[in-house]
């Protein structure tokens, strides 16, 4: 690709709570954000239970005009979702 970074985004529910600090918190942050340069998005809790295990993660943040979530009545997860600036 000749240097040019390909915006890609992983997201969805990795089941490792971010707010709460032990061994699979750490390794996704090690992982993700140490090794491969990602940056994690949602900061606040993704469930009814008052935890973080839906994420999003992008390298490419300078093209994300908002990150977040929504309100779910079915589920006890909430949906995230993100938008991109947009070319006008």
């Amino acid at each position: 690709m000749g240097g040019q970074q390909v915006p890609a985004v992983i997201l969805g529910d990795l089941n490792v709570n971010l707010l709460e600090c032990n061994s699979e918190q750490k390794a996704v942050e090690r992982y993700l954000i140490k090794e491969k340069g990602y940056t994690q998005l949602i900061k606040d809790f993704t469930t009814h239970y008052c935890s973080l295990t839906d994420h999003i993660y992008t390298k490419v943040v300078h093209l994300v005009e908002s990150p977040g979530t929504l309100e779910s009545y079915y589920s006890d997860h909430k949906p995230i979702f993100l938008c991109f600036y947009s070319k006008v």
